[in-house]
């Protein structure tokens, strides 16, 4: 455990000591340019696949208007696919659901339904809200599956970068603590991209200043603190070309959940960096994206 003056944490991080280091780490090397232009990709590249592939747009699992999700269903069989709850990324304070929808071909053409969460956005609301209103879509989802068409015993979470976070909190959640009624097994695994899975360094970073979360709430959802025995799989991806901090967080995570004695697998992949590699798991011709619809049939 590393006991410097800030901490301590978790994980014993090499190069990573003050919250201006963890700080450039969590930065990932994302500069304005670079949010520009994959924002523009998103948004250029989701509107093409709105006019193509059917979707049912803006299912309200809560009250407020950010409380919505939107279904592609899979082209072959949707009632027996396989279901992915993607929970997009954004530091917790930016982004939406509608970034996420260039990736629902990589799913959907390949046999596996794909449902994307939307979430209130901090500093409006703290990650506790957050958390409970993508566990709120996720029970929501499970309960609704006949409405939907597809099979509730075949749910698989995921999310990117902070929704990386996200995704593995609803991994480790108690669900019939949580809801009544629903099967402790709710979920059969979880794929977290490029995630933020110790977030206890977050305080004075720049990301602490955009969300504005109440710090105590760092460490009740940090990820890796909620690794407990008997979870479901999970499968951590991350690009080659990202911080040294994130591959540390993803190999430490894995390290800590098979020690919990689950089931970890990582993939690093070589040349891409934290956007791209979301478009290298959804390219046809890839390896990763052949490992990754592999990977989530074989758990569901």
């Amino acid at each position: 455990m590393n006991t410097n003056t800030y901490g301590p944490f978790l994980l014993d991080y090499k190069g990573y000591k003050t919250p201006a280091e963890f700080g450039e780490g969590y930065y990932n090397f994302i500069t304005p340019a670079v949010v520009e232009h994959w924002d523009s990709r998103f948004t250029k590249d989701g509107a093409k696949v709105l006019a193509e592939l059917p979707v049912k747009r803006d299912l309200a699992y809560g009250p407020k208007s950010t409380n919505t999700m939107d279904f592609f269903s899979a082209l072959d069989h949707p009632e027996t696919a396989p279901t992915l709850l993607y929970i997009h990324g954004g530091l917790w304070f930016l982004s939406d659901k509608k970034d996420t929808h260039c990736l629902a071909p990589g799913y959907v053409r390949h046999g596996v339904n794909f449902l994307t969460i939307n979430y209130s956005l901090a500093p409006k609301v703290d990650l506790a809200t957050i958390v409970k209103e993508c566990q709120t879509a996720v029970a929501w989802a499970y309960t609704h599956a006949g409405e939907l068409g597809i099979d509730p015993h075949k749910f698989i979470v995921s999310g990117h970068s902070a929704g990386g976070q996200l995704c593995t909190t609803m991994n480790s959640t108690d669900w019939p603590k949580f809801q009544a009624g629903l099967p402790s097994d709710l979920l059969k695994g979880c794929v977290g991209i490029s995630g933020f899975y110790d977030i206890e360094p977050t305080p004075g970073t720049f990301v602490d200043e955009g969300a504005k979360v109440p710090h105590d709430q760092y460490r009740t959802y940090n990820s890796i603190r909620n690794i407990r025995p008997k979870l479901p799989p999970v499968l951590l991806i991350i690009g080659a070309k990202e911080s040294s901090l994130l591959q540390q967080q993803t190999q430490g995570y894995a390290l800590k959940y098979r020690e919990a004695g689950n089931e970890a697998e990582t993939k690093v992949v070589a040349g891409e960096d934290h956007f791209s590699v979301l478009y290298e798991m959804n390219r046809s011709a890839s390896s990763l994206h052949h490992d990754l619809i592999a990977w989530i049939k074989k758990h569901t």
